[in-house]
C-alpha cells in the first residue's frame, strides 16, 4: 500500500507586517492509500491551513509535502493548479455550488477544466451523482432548490467526478442538520470503502468516530492520535 499523503516537518507562518502568527508547528503526517482520517482540534489549532497545504491551496513555510509520492512543495503555481485538478477532490462546509449554474454544470465543472468535450462529460456527471445517492431529477435544478444535504452530496458529486486520489473535506456536515450530515457520511464511507483516501476536518466527534483514526491538533501541533470509538459514530447515533 502506497501513501498517497506525507508531511514531514512542515511549518507554516503567516506575516502582516511585523507580525508572525505560526499556523503550522513541524508537522509530521503519513496518510496511507485508502485510508480515511479525520483531523479535530479547537478554532485557530491549524486544521483548515493542514488541509489547504496537504490540497496545493497553500504553500508551506518550509518542510515537505508529498502527494501520490511526489514532491509538490517546490512546484509552480501553474503545476500546483493542474496536481489539484488531476488528483485531489474538495468538499467544503458551505457546499461552494455556483447557485446560476444548473446541478450538472455544477458537477461538470472539474471536468470542463480538464477540457473535456461536452459529450464525454454527461456520463460521468450521471455516474459521479448517482455513486453520492442523487437523483438524476436534480441535474437541471438550480442548488437553491435542493435542501442542504442535497447540496453537499451534489458537491461531493463534483468532487468525485474526476476520480481523485485523495478527497478533502473540511466542515463537510458544519451547515447540516443531523439526519443530513448521516447521509453525507454514509457517503464518506461508501467512497473510502471502494478505496478512496479521505481527510476531513470536523468539530463533531460523532463524525470524526466514523473514520478510521482522529489526529488531534493544538496550536498548530499534532499533539496525540485517537482510534474512533465506532459506537459513537454519528452513523450508529442518529437512527442507528
Amino acid at each position: 500500500m502506497g501513501r498517497t499523503v506525507e508531511l514531514v516537518n512542515v511549518w507554516k507562518i503567516y506575516k502582516t507586517g511585523s507580525v508572525e502568527t505560526v499556523a503550522l508547528r513541524g508537522v509530521d503526517l503519513v496518510v496511507d492509500e485508502g485510508e480515511f482520517i479525520s483531523i479535530m482540534g479547537p478554532s485557530g489549532s491549524g486544521k483548515s491551513t493542514l488541509l489547504n497545504i496537504v490540497g496545493l491551496l497553500d504553500r508551506p513555510s518550509s518542510g515537505i509535502v508529498r502527494l501520490a509520492g511526489r514532491d509538490v512543495s517546490s512546484m509552480s503555481s501553474t503545476e500546483m493548479a493542474f496536481y489539484r485538478n488531476k488528483f485531489i477532490g474538495f468538499v467544503f462546509q458551505r457546499f461552494n455550488l455556483v447557485n446560476r449554474l444548473s446541478v450538472r454544470e455544477n458537477i461538470e465543472l472539474p471536468l470542463i477544466a480538464r477540457g473535456m468535450p461536452k459529450s464525454e462529460r454527461y456520463k460521468l456527471v450521471v455516474e459521479a451523482l448517482k455513486m453520492v445517492g442523487g437523483e438524476e431529477s436534480w441535474l437541471y435544478k438550480k442548488p437553491n432548490q435542493l435542501s442542504g444535504g442535497q447540496q453537499q452530496r451534489v458537491a461531493i458529486a463534483r468532487a468525485i467526478v474526476t476520480s481523485p486520489v485523495l478527497l478533502l473535506a473540511d466542515e463537510p456536515t458544519g451547515n447540516l442538520d443531523r439526519s443530513s450530515a448521516r447521509t453525507v457520511i454514509e457517503t464518506f464511507v461508501k467512497l473510502n470503502r471502494n478505496g478512496l483516501t479521505i481527510m476531513l476536518v470536523t468539530h463533531d466527534p460523532e463524525v470524526a468516530n466514523c473514520s478510521e483514526k482522529i489526529y488531534l491538533l493544538r496550536d498548530g501541533r499534532i499533539w496525540n492520535t485517537v482510534e474512533p470509538e465506532k459506537d459513537r459514530c454519528i452513523l450508529e447515533t442518529v437512527g442507528g
